[in-house]
C-alpha cells in the first residue's frame, strides 16, 4: 500500500492517536479494503464477496500490520 494511500485512509478512518468516536475492537464492526483485480477498485468495506461493478471476486488488501510495518 502506498504512504499516500495509508495516509489519507487514516485521516478519513482515525490513525493512531485519533478517536474516531466508535470502538475498532469487535472483528464484525471493522472495515478492511478489497480490491477487485479487474477494475483495479479498491474499497473500504466490512464484508464484499464481489465486485458491485463487475462481479469479479475481490481480494482482501493486506493491512500495513499485516505488511509488518505497524
Amino acid at each position: 500500500m502506498s504512504h499516500k494511500l495509508s495516509e489519507r485512509l487514516k485521516s478519513l478512518v482515525g490513525g493512531p492517536g485519533r478517536d474516531a468516536g466508535r470502538s475498532t475492537d469487535s472483528p464484525e464492526d471493522a472495515s478492511s479494503l478489497r480490491t477487485c483485480p479487474e477494475c483495479e477498485k479498491t474499497f473500504i468495506v466490512s464484508e464484499m464477496e464481489r465486485c458491485p461493478d463487475c462481479g469479479t471476486a475481490v481480494e482482501e488488501t493486506p493491512t500495513e500490520r499485516d505488511l509488518g510495518l505497524l
